[in-house]
């Protein structure tokens, strides 16, 4: 049993040199491993190695890999006369801008694809002074019922309405709460839907109009717009449909240009404006 002690002795320290190295490659697993988990949830890591403390550096986004839309283009299959003034022509580039703004209040859907086409329906100038020929243009959209009303009064004011049902006679107010009245000049000014009625348009066979119900002082009835049956008469006031200020300079004005147009998704065409 003495004669077995030295060879004893060794055994056990070989049995413990051989723990050790297990222990430390094990350590040393776990520890990469550690480090592999941090830098993959992307928090700071201590380096097993060096003793170093290192922060993974952040993705960066490439040009690629953000989505921009495409700049608005719009499309016009003549010109408006509602900008102008005094016989002078509108600026080419006003007219764009301006479309532009109106659109950016309609319904997504309309710019979904990054084209909007503005077709003149209908025109006092081209068309003739008559109610009666307004809804007969009207009914000629086909494939959409949107529409955009412009309107210029002596004083120089130019305002109109975005409207999602087609002008057709109906006893009754109809249209919906995408439906709002603006001012383009002297400043764009858009008036959208107060949630108060449903008083959106109103298609008569002596009038159209816009808005009604009581206004901000109780009034029992008050038109954002109304237009007579010869186009050359109209009234603004206040309307608790919209809760708009007059959209003229004078409550009680006189048309010098009525413009109806569509507006829906469509391709570029000769007259097209891009707008930056």
């Amino acid at each position: 049993l003495c004669l077995n002690w030295p060879m004893g002795v060794g055994l056990v320290w070989l049995a413990s040199v051989l723990i050790g190295f297990l222990g430390w490659v094990l350590m040393g697993t776990l520890g990469r491993l550690r480090a592999w988990r941090n830098r993959r949830s992307g928090k700071v890591r201590k380096d097993v190695h060096d003793n170093r403390l290192s922060v993974p550096s952040p993705a960066v986004e490439t040009l690629e890999d953000i989505s921009v839309p495409p700049p608005l283009v719009v499309s016009f299959d003549a010109p408006s006369q509602v900008l102008s003034s005094r016989g002078e022509p509108a600026d080419e580039h006003e007219w764009p801008r301006l479309a532009k703004a109106v659109l950016k209040h309609t319904p997504a859907r309309i710019r979904a694809g990054g084209h909007v086409r503005w077709s003149l329906l209908y025109s006092t100038d081209r068309d003739g002074c008559s109610l009666n020929t307004l809804y007969r243009k009207a009914a000629e959209i086909s494939s959409r019922e949107e529409s955009v009303l412009l309107i210029r009064d002596e004083s120089g004011a130019c305002f109109g309405a975005f409207c999602t049902q087609r002008w057709q006679k109906r006893p009754m107010y109809y249209g919906t709460g995408e439906t709002f009245v603006f001012k383009l000049k002297p400043e764009m000014e858009v008036f959208s839907w107060s949630r108060r009625d449903s008083f959106f348009q109103l298609a008569r066979k002596d009038f159209l109009a816009l808005g009604g119900g009581p206004t901000s002082r109780g009034d029992v009835q008050g038109f954002a717009l109304r237009l007579d049956s010869e186009l050359l008469q109209g009234t603004t006031s206040e309307s608790g449909t919209f809760r708009n200020p007059p959209l003229s300079n004078d409550p009680e004005f006189k048309v010098v240009v009525a413009e109806l147009w569509s507006v829906e998704p469509g391709r570029r065409s000769t007259l097209s404006k891009k707008l930056d």
